[in-house]
């Protein structure tokens, strides 16, 4: 199985996420800010990325008690 840009990750979440609603605040921000942002990281610095990712989901894990 071919390893996948992260460029290609997103465009397919963009996909997935698309006609689906979690609520307009979040899929506007997904889909303008957080999306586009990640999809022009360097696979190079794709590690990086990762860990900071992990980082704020862990927060927001925290924060909202899931």
């Amino acid at each position: 199985m071919k390893n996948n840009t992260l460029k290609e990750k997103f465009d397919r979440l963009e996909k997935e996420l698309e006609g689906e609603s979690m609520h307009p605040m979040v899929d506007a921000v997904l889909k303008n800010v957080v999306i586009p942002q990640l999809k022009s990281v360097p696979d190079a610095e794709a590690h990086k990325v990762k860990a900071v990712v992990r980082r704020i989901v862990k927060t927001l894990q925290d924060v909202f008690e899931v």
